[in-house]
């Protein structure tokens, strides 16, 4: 019984990790046929493997995106509020350092001139000095579970909003038994209070994640 419950998350974590990258290959692919200009931004690194893979999807292709990794990268903060409340977001888990995330980066081949590494806590984020944070962005991937965390980030986000790019948040389906997920109450808040533009949405993907395309609302 043990054995077969083991294969069985084995065999649901890799249709994630193959699902994951099909969306990072076809989203990038999206972005360059719409014609979408700007940099590839990561909110939440852990361990680099979703960096690794915007890395790996956009090399080749004829726009050249600057990456941005974005993290505290000191592991889940502790919970602000119920909705940052979830059976498998514990405080500290998923950390890795930033001096771990360079490594991480060398070893997959990133050359240091490509990507930007800012640290910073979640609730600094939207204060931060707009040198410090890209300015054109394509694609944002939103990494960082806890609701706090993402609210934090889509004020971040907020004016630098633009026709046609797109946004992913891993954890949209991670709901409870008490409350839908906190990526999904921080955007559908977010959505009411930003009367520029909607968010359509594009395609779900692994076990949690979801993504939508950014419009003008009257475009």
């Amino acid at each position: 019984m043990r054995l077969r419950k083991w294969l069985q998350k084995q065999d649901c974590r890799r249709r994630n990790e193959a699902a994951r990258q099909l969306f990072f290959q076809d989203a990038m692919h999206l972005l360059e046929f719409n014609g979408i200009d700007g940099d590839y931004v990561e909110f939440g690194c852990d361990r680099a493997q979703t960096f690794r893979l915007a890395h790996r999807f956009s090399r080749d292709l004829d726009m050249q995106r600057h990456l941005w990794a974005i993290d505290s990268f000191s592991g889940i903060p502790a919970a602000k509020s119920f909705r940052d409340l979830h059976p498998r977001w514990i405080e500290g888990e998923r950390r890795t350092s930033a001096d771990q995330f360079w490594r991480l980066c060398r070893r997959a081949g990133i050359p240091a001139n490509t990507h930007t590494v800012v640290q910073a806590k979640w609730q600094k984020l939207p204060h931060l000095a707009s040198d410090k944070l890209p300015h054109n962005i394509a694609f944002a991937y939103i990494n960082c579970p806890l609701h706090s965390s993402v609210d934090s980030v889509l004020q971040c986000l907020a004016p630098r909003l633009k026709q046609g790019m797109l946004m992913a948040f891993a954890n949209h389906f991670a709901w409870s038994r008490f409350h839908r997920s906190g990526d999904q109450a921080a955007l559908d808040r977010f959505s009411e209070m930003n009367d520029n533009f909607r968010f359509h949405p594009y395609r779900s993907f692994g076990l949690t994640g979801a993504s939508f395309l950014v419009a003008e609302r009257f475009s």
